[in-house]
């Protein structure tokens, strides 16, 4: 035999919008004077030939006025002690794959769409705030996974949305590092890092732009820009390894007119000082 449970709030006839609501369903787990408080648990079924149950947590859709129903799910504060942890994962698989975790935005019709927000804990402490760490998954086998961040294609107006990694000021000390690095590699060459420009049909390419810091320190030098090829280390006799190159070359014209339709070009200038000499342009082989 088959049988359901089923649990359901009162259902609400009136006419006020305010006041005649449904009947809430509130499940709470017991009190404890010493130890700590009952826990509230909810498993599906186990089915020993096929799957086990799935488990749907939803609120309903909205009706003709209001919002859809929202969802909270978050643990207590504390007092004395950490406040509890939130876990969601998938469980193993045995000749399959682990369950895959998916996160989406509901689309809308009116306004700007709706947002995704993590954030990692603040504290008062004389310690680091929490940290955020977005890991691709292993194989022990191949490749491991990639990791991809990308903003959605503009529409027939406007741009597509812009990608910024920045990191917080600092009132005392040196503010955080950008540092984007390539694994190393066996039997096999380090992973390359590119760094390209989309193209346009209006107006000028868009630029690349790189600057090192300034400083306000009396007495101290602006930050260094330093492009280096890589280090051939083999020392090998017969062929040992060869240092990489640094190539500068200035954008291609394929315009037609002899006078107007020029390359691009290489231009070295040294900085420029308000009392002393000026920066230098130094080249040696």
């Amino acid at each position: 035999f088959l049988f359901f449970a089923q649990l359901f709030g009162g259902a609400a006839q009136g006419g006020h919008y305010l006041d005649d609501v449904g009947g809430n369903i509130e499940l709470a787990g017991g009190y404890s004077r010493s130890a700590w408080g009952g826990a509230v648990k909810a498993r599906t079924g186990y089915g020993e030939s096929t799957s086990s149950g799935g488990l749907s947590l939803a609120t309903a859709n909205a009706g003709k006025a209001g919002t859809s129903g929202s969802m909270d799910l978050q643990t207590g504060s504390s007092s004395r002690g950490n406040s509890g942890w939130l876990l969601l994962e998938t469980g193993d698989a045995t000749r399959g794959r682990g369950g895959n975790i998916s996160l989406f935005v509901g689309f809308g019709d009116s306004g700007s769409g709706g947002n995704i927000t993590a954030a990692a804990g603040s504290t008062t402490a004389e310690r680091t705030g929490g940290s955020v760490a977005v890991t691709t998954g292993a194989s022990t086998a191949t490749s491991s996974g990639s990791f991809r961040v990308s903003t959605a294609n503009a529409g027939s107006l406007g741009t597509s949305g812009a990608i910024r990694f920045s990191t917080g000021t600092s009132s005392k000390g040196n503010s955080g590092a950008v540092r984007a690095t390539t694994g190393a590699a066996t039997r096999g060459s380090g992973g390359a890092i590119s760094l390209f420009v989309g193209k346009g049909d209006s107006g000028d390419g868009g630029a690349v732009l790189v600057a090192a810091g300034e400083t306000s320190d009396a007495g101290a030098q602006g930050g260094l820009v330093a492009l280096t090829g890589g280090s051939g280390s083999s020392r090998d006799r017969r062929d040992g390894g060869n240092g990489g190159d640094v190539s500068l070359t200035g954008g291609a014209a394929h315009g037609r007119n002899a006078q107007l339709d020029t390359g691009g070009d290489l231009v070295f200038t040294g900085g420029a000082a308000g009392s002393a000499t000026g920066g230098s342009v130094l080249m040696s082989t």
